[in-house]
């Protein structure tokens, strides 16, 4: 749905506890100015900056006040999220998006 342009996705970098090395691999991403594909790619490097520490932190914290702890979690324009992957024809529902070009509603 991005990529066809039928929306606009913002990735917040929210490392678990659970994935080792998650938090240092975002930190590096932000410090060495790489971008989504790198870090899919399991960036690395060494570069631990405090800018890339301040910002993985401030999203760490902003994003527990708001009560998320998993990822994936969509946070829609609303405000209200939604833990955990979702199939494309319940995201488009949420969103107010009409079926994918060549692809049939189900009918009920």
């Amino acid at each position: 749905m991005a990529e066809a342009g039928e929306i606009k996705v913002r990735v917040l970098l929210f490392p678990l506890d659970i994935h080792k090395g998650a938090k240092e691999q975002c930190v590096a991403v932000i410090c060495d100015g790489k971008g989504f594909d790198e870090l899919e790619a399991n960036y690395t490097s060494e570069n631990q900056c405090a800018e890339g520490k301040a910002k993985v932190e401030e999203t760490i914290a902003f994003l527990r006040k708001k009560g998320i702890g998993s990822t994936p979690t969509y946070i829609f324009p609303d405000g209200l999220f939604s833990a955990g992957a979702l199939p494309e024809e319940q995201l488009r529902s949420r969103l107010g998006i009409g079926a994918a070009e060549g692809k049939e509603e189900k009918k009920k």
